[in-house]
């Protein structure tokens, strides 16, 4: 069986004076693609661009030089903007008529998966159309929280969902179909995944007041006594857990919007339950040998 072919953004771009001021940064997303330019540019720098897929840009700088567009042809009344949504195969021109940095968010989308998406969500938008926003604090902070997890990935996929959903209600007066879905599943399984870390490295919140008297002896008894309590607590929603993903798999559950099976999440928090009962027994093991040492 062929893998899915990913995809990749295909645009053709022409330039002229600018300087790319550092390494390309960008992230495959499903049926996107996002990356981060930061250029420098003189008076009259810019290009002409053209893509068979759309594209949603966000200008991310603070006081970005004045950059005049021209969307359809060169000769069409200059728009400035500080994020847009540009269609398939409409050519862009860009004329900067201050020099400067300027770094932009691009976010690159397959038409055939958008459209589907759509679709799905039975969501009307005409994608034929360009989108010009003149000024939106909300798309330039949410764009450079995208550009910062872009550049050095930390909090995962999630943020870029939400990011493009944001950006595409706005310009597009369209979210992306079952983005909250999409984030509570994610989270969930992030939340299942971070218990036995938790619990391993005493990262977890505790009310010490009892304790703050008490000697070394007594406070490793209490937290032997609070780890068994946790382990049963674990046990027993692992054990739930295990019939309730039988049960979501045999009658078929499914998300409301992109109608994805609830029981998919359960491979991985399954085996993060299972982990945490054990990291249960040993961080109580050891506390017990420190009670009796």
């Amino acid at each position: 069986m062929r893998a899915p072919v990913q995809f990749r953004p295909r645009m053709k771009a022409q330039t002229r004076a600018l300087r790319t001021l550092e390494p390309l940064a960008f992230r495959p997303l499903d049926g996107a693609v996002a990356d981060v330019w930061s250029v420098q540019g003189a008076t009259g720098g810019g290009g002409h661009y053209i893509a068979p897929d759309p594209r949603i840009v966000v200008f991310l700088d603070d006081d970005p030089p004045p950059l005049a567009l021209h969307a359809g042809s060169p000769a069409a009344d200059p728009v400035r903007a500080r994020a847009f949504f540009m269609p398939a195969g409409i050519p862009l021109w860009s004329r900067m008529e201050r020099a400067g940095r300027m770094t932009h968010l691009d976010v690159h989308l397959d038409c055939a998966a958008l459209q589907r998406r759509l679709e799905a969500g039975r969501v009307r938008a005409d994608l034929t159309r360009p989108r010009m926003l003149e000024a939106s604090a909300t798309l330039v902070t949410l764009g450079r929280l995208a550009a910062t997890e872009i550049r050095a990935p930390r909090s995962g996929a999630m943020l870029l969902v939400t990011v493009a959903s944001v950006t595409r209600r706005t310009l597009l007066g369209a979210p992306v179909p079952g983005d909250f879905e999409l984030v509570e599943i994610g989270s969930a399984i992030a939340i299942f995944c971070f218990l036995p870390w938790a619990q391993a490295s005493g990262a977890n919140v505790v009310v010490d007041f009892f304790t703050q008297r008490a000697g070394a002896r007594l406070t490793h008894l209490l937290e032997a006594i609070g780890d068994l309590l946790y382990l049963l607590i674990a046990a027993l929603l692992l054990w739930r857990m295990l019939d309730g993903a039988a049960e979501m798999r045999e009658y078929g559950e499914q998300t409301m919007v992109l109608r994805i099976p609830l029981w998919w999440s359960f491979p991985v928090i399954l085996p993060a339950m299972a982990l945490l009962v054990a990291t249960c027994a040993a961080t109580m093991a050891g506390h017990v040998r420190k009670a009796l040492a």
